[in-house]
């Protein structure tokens, strides 16, 4: 990775380069999606444009014209000085931020807002002594719309035995590991990825990803049929944060000024994605797509399948000395809580 990374360093430093008439700080933030993709332009995009409100634009922000590097890399990108901020997804982290992961956990996205704002209260009360982005300036998280299940026949998946041995693509680890315990044989990879896999048949199906993502990485057209699972299969959680020396030579009132629309009010950022969510299920179903609902019998019987999950997140939050089962039950609270404020 560092060899990797260290390619891309001419590149982050003539960005970085550039021009900026009224900052005194400017970071280098580094995104791996399109310059149109919702969390550029509504969510990252969003909270940057209020950091340059708060400081009174003596911190902003410029975009390399290319990711510099693909997405697991993001931590060392940061930490290495190539770039001074970046978000990751946290399931491209798991040994780094095991904690994190209780927002990729099945049945627990009630809407990308809520898994997000859930998510930081869950950091504040349970998991900040852990300091998991250590080494790291931690601005905080934002989601993506809960996973679900999806063919690229007509005939959508609606039982267990209906996965056996199904060749199918998904996000990596937990994720794939819920889709293995099934008999599915499972393709891992970033979102990014999606549309080679599907469009070159390589795959039947594929899960883990929302409607919205699945027509951003142009996975939609090959995409025939969908099961959607109360709760969701999983989410996807993402971290914001800067690199440490950048992070310092900021004046303490800039950083006070930023830290004031980080943490929870990034994480309410994610409500663009619910938005944008719904249109995209929208157009789904407005081309001739089906949608069905997972029944009781499937859902009882993926709820069996996955409860390794739970218990092995809470047997993880024990060795950093967090109480997994109650940090767990406050999630899920939380979680409620902030999607019934939409109802």
């Amino acid at each position: 990775m560092k060899t990797h990374l260290a390619s891309f360093a001419v590149a982050a430093v003539a960005a970085a380069a550039i021009p900026s008439a009224s900052a005194q700080t400017t970071l280098l933030f580094n995104r791996y999606v399109p310059p149109t993709h919702v969390i550029s332009t509504s969510i990252v995009g969003a909270w940057a444009q209020e950091v340059e409100k708060v400081t009174e634009g003596r911190v902003k922000f410029n975009y390399p014209a290319d990711s510099l590097s693909p997405p697991p890399g993001q931590w060392e990108l940061v930490t290495q000085g190539l770039a001074d901020g970046a978000f990751i997804q946290t399931a491209f982290a798991v040994k780094r931020l095991p904690l994190t992961q209780l927002a990729d956990l099945p049945f627990a996205a009630w809407s990308v807002e809520a898994t997000a704002v859930a998510l930081w209260r869950t950091h504040e009360r349970f998991f900040s002594k852990a300091d998991e982005h250590k080494g790291v300036a931690f601005m905080g998280y934002f989601s993506a719309p809960g996973g679900n299940m999806f063919s690229l026949t007509d005939k959508p998946i609606t039982a267990v035995g209906d996965l056996k041995n199904l060749k199918m693509w998904s996000l990596p680890n937990l994720p794939a590991q819920l889709l293995g315990k099934l008999g599915a044989s499972v393709v891992p990879g970033p979102a990014t990825r999606i549309h080679e896999v599907v469009s070159k048949g390589v795959v039947d199906a594929h899960a883990s990803l929302g409607f919205h993502t699945i027509l951003a990485f142009n996975a939609m057209p090959y995409t025939k049929s969908a099961t959607e699972i109360p709760g969701r299969m999983n989410a996807s959680s993402f971290s914001v944060f800067l690199n440490l020396d950048k992070w310092n030579a900021i004046s303490q009132k800039d950083r006070a000024a930023i830290l004031s629309v980080s943490g929870e009010k990034l994480a309410r950022q994610s409500r663009a994605w619910d938005l944008v969510e719904e249109d995209s299920r929208k157009k789904f179903i407005d081309s001739g797509k089906r949608v069905q609902q997972a029944s009781p019998e499937f859902m009882a019987a993926l709820q069996k399948a996955w409860a390794f999950a739970e218990e092995e997140w809470i047997a993880e939050a024990g060795k950093k000395g967090v109480d997994g089962k109650a940090a767990l039950a406050y999630f899920r609270e939380q979680a409620k809580a902030v999607a019934n404020e939409r109802r």
